[in-house]
């Protein structure tokens, strides 16, 4: 494809994310505006898991936060039946 007059290939710009150690998988997409070529491209990336062992005390604390924030917010409640619902 061509972008602003460079030939681009986004399997190739995939490639390179790729090879990046914290890269697990990545997509590049391209974007057309309307009755115009390819203006633009967007890249999409999934990292690597990191083990606890590599974050640090502050990192860890605040993923105990969010976990927490998470926990509060998405607990699974069972609401109690009401004895007069009978299907």
């Amino acid at each position: 494809m061509s972008l602003d007059s460079f030939r681009i290939e986004p399997a190739e710009i995939e490639a390179v994310l790729r090879h990046h150690r914290d890269v697990r998988q990545a997509a590049v997409v391209a974007y057309a505006s309307e009755g115009k070529g390819v203006d633009s491209l967007a890249a999409f990336v999934t990292m690597q898991d990191i083990p606890d062992s590599i974050a640090t005390s502050e990192e860890m604390e605040s993923m105990a936060q969010w976990q927490a924030l998470y926990e509060d917010n998405y607990r699974s409640e069972t609401p109690e039946a009401e004895e007069t619902f009978d299907i």
